[in-house]
C-alpha cells in the first residue's frame, strides 16, 4: 500500500494506494533532518515545502498484472471492438487500455522465455484489428499499436544488448518482423536526429495519455484551509494590537496624554506589537494545523464519479509531543545521530474515500519531493580515498554524508503501521536509502 523510492539525486518518491474497500486511511511522514539543516527552520515552512511538493493522482487496476489478466483483456477487446452500443464502446476503451498497461508492464521485467509470447498478444490484437474501417474508435486503435510496436521494439533491443551473439539468435527474428510492420504501418520507431527522437517520444506520451483515459483523475483543491489560515493572521493581529493598545492606556493614564513616559511606551509598545503579531502566528498556524488542515481536495473520476477526499497539513512537533510509538522508533538510532532528533516536520495526508462501485482499481496517490534546495545548504565536504583494484592503485572522491530519518505511520481499518528508512544525503544530492523497519 505504501513505498518510498528516490527518483533522482534530489528528488524522493512516496505512493500511496488506497483500495476501494478502504473508506478512511491517514499517512503520517515524520522529516528528522541532520543538526545543519533543521537548524534554519525558516527553509521548512508550510510555504517552502508546499512549493517544493509534486502530486499526481491517478487510478490503477487492482487486480495483478499477469500475462493470464492480458489475455482476458484480448478477449474482451475480441468482444467489444466492433461495437456500437455506448455502454460496450466505453468497455472497449477500457480494455483497450488495460491491455497496453499491462503489455508495457510485462515489457519493464520483461524474461527472455517471455519474448514470444508478448510477439503472440500484440499478434492477436492486430489480428483482432483487422477491418479498420469498422472499428468503434479507430484512432484509439492506432495510437495504442503504435505503442505496442515501439515498446516492444525498445524491449528486444535492450535485451539483445545484454546477450550474447548465440543468445541474440532468437531476438533478431523478432527485430526484423517488427521493424517490417512498422515500415508497412508506417510507424516511427526510432530517428537519426535528437529532435525527431523528442518529437517521437512526445507524441508516444501523449499517446499514453489518451489511452490511459479510464485512469484519469480530476482535482478540485477547495478552500477551507485558506479561510483558516487568514483567520489565524487576524485573531494573532488583533493580539498584538491589544498589548499595544492596553500599554497606551496604562501609560497614558499613569503620566498623561503629552508626557516622555507615554511617548517611549508607544514605540515600545509597537516594536513589540510586529513581534507578538509575527510569534503569535507562528504558535497558531503550528498549533491549529496539527490538528486540523492546510489544503482540502476532491478528486472525480473521468465520467465525473466522486472518488476521494484528500485533507493535509505540514507542521513542525518538538519531541516531547511525539507519541510513545515514534519516541520507541528512536531509541533505536545510534547515540551520535539521536541528540540531533529533537524536532520532527510532520507532513499528514488523511483520505475519505466516496467510491461505492470502484471495486476493480484503486487510487494511487503519488507525492514527489524535490530536497534540492535543502541539501545544497550543506557544506561540501570531501576527501580523497586510495584503494588498490587488479593491482592498480587508484583514487576517489569520497563525500561527506548526513543522514535524514524518515519515520512513516500508516493508519487504515482500525491497524496502524509504522515504517523506518534512513536516508543518506550530502550536497552532492541523495545517495542512497535504508529501510530500518
Amino acid at each position: 500500500m505504501l513505498s518510498l523510492s528516490i527518483v533522482d539525486q534530489y528528488h524522493l518518491n512516496i505512493k500511496v494506494e488506497i483500495d476501494a474497500q478502504i473508506k478512511s486511511a491517514k499517512v503520517q511522514v515524520y522529516y528528522f533532518y541532520p543538526a545543519p539543516l533543521s537548524d534554519h527552520s525558516d527553509i521548512f515552512s508550510p510555504t517552502f515545502f508546499y512549493q517544493n511538493l509534486l502530486q499526481k493522482q491517478s487510478l490503477v487496476r487492482a487486480k495483478p498484472i499477469s500475462i493470464e489478466t492480458i489475455k482476458n483483456d484480448l478477449l474482451l477487446l475480441r468482444q467489444y471492438a466492433y461495437a456500437k452500443a455506448q455502454d460496450n464502446a466505453k468497455k472497449y476503451v477500457t480494455a483497450l487500455s488495460n491491455f497496453v498497461i499491462g503489455i508495457n508492464q510485462i515489457l519493464l521485467k520483461l524474461q527472455p522465455e517471455q519474448l514470444t509470447v508478448v510477439a503472440e498478444l500484440i499478434e492477436s490484437f492486430q489480428g483482432i484489428h483487422d477491418n479498420e474501417s469498422q472499428l468503434t474508435h479507430h484512432k484509439l486503435y492506432l495510437l495504442a499499436n503504435h505503442q505496442l510496436i515501439y515498446y516492444f521494439n525498445q524491449a528486444l533491443l535492450k535485451s539483445k544488448s545484454q546477450k550474447t551473439k548465440a543468445e541474440r539468435a532468437y531476438i533478431d527474428p523478432l527485430l526484423t518482423k517488427i521493424n517490417q510492420y512498422a515500415d508497412t504501418h508506417n510507424l516511427k520507431l526510432t530517428s537519426r536526429s535528437d529532435d525527431d527522437r523528442e518529437k517521437l517520444l512526445r507524441r508516444l506520451h501523449m499517446g499514453r495519455r489518451i489511452i490511459n483515459t479510464p485512469y484519469k483523475v480530476r482535482r478540485k483543491k477547495l478552500k477551507g484551509g485558506a479561510v483558516a489560515e487568514q483567520l489565524i493572521f487576524g485573531f494573532a493581529a488583533a493580539l498584538a494590537m491589544a498589548f499595544a493598545t492596553g500599554v497606551a492606556f496604562a501609560t497614558q493614564k499613569a503620566f498623561g496624554n503629552f508626557s516622555t513616559p507615554f511617548f517611549i511606551s508607544l514605540v515600545l509598545s509597537y516594536i513589540f506589537k510586529d513581534r507578538i503579531k509575527e510569534l503569535g502566528r507562528n504558535y497558531l498556524m503550528e498549533k491549529f494545523f496539527s490538528h486540523f488542515f492546510q489544503h482540502h481536495y476532491r478528486f472525480h473520476a473521468n465520467d465525473g464519479t466522486r472518488l476521494i477526499d484528500i485533507k493535509e497539513t505540514y507542521y513542525r512537533q518538538q519531541q516531547q509531543q511525539l507519541s510513545k510509538s515514534i519516541i520507541a522508533i528512536l531509541k533505536r538510532v545510534n547515540h551520535s545521530e539521536r541528540d540531533r532528533l529533537d524536532v520532527a516536520f510532520v507532513h499528514q495526508r488523511s483520505y475519505f474515500s466516496q467510491a461505492t462501485n470502484n471495486k476493480h482499481k484503486k487510487f494511487l496517490d503519488e507525492l514527489t519531493i524535490n530536497l534540492s534546495k535543502s541539501l545544497r545548504l550543506l557544506p561540501k565536504v570531501i576527501s580523497p580515498h586510495w584503494y588498490e583494484s587488479e593491482s592498480q592503485i587508484k583514487q576517489t572522491k569520497v563525500h561527506k554524508v548526513h543522514t535524514i530519518h524518515l519515520v512513516i505511520v500508516l493508519q487504515h481499518n482500525g491497524e496502524t503501521h509504522h515504517y523506518h528508512y534512513k536516508l543518506y544525503v550530502s550536497r552532492k544530492g541523495m545517495h542512497r536509502i535504508e529501510n530500518k523497519t
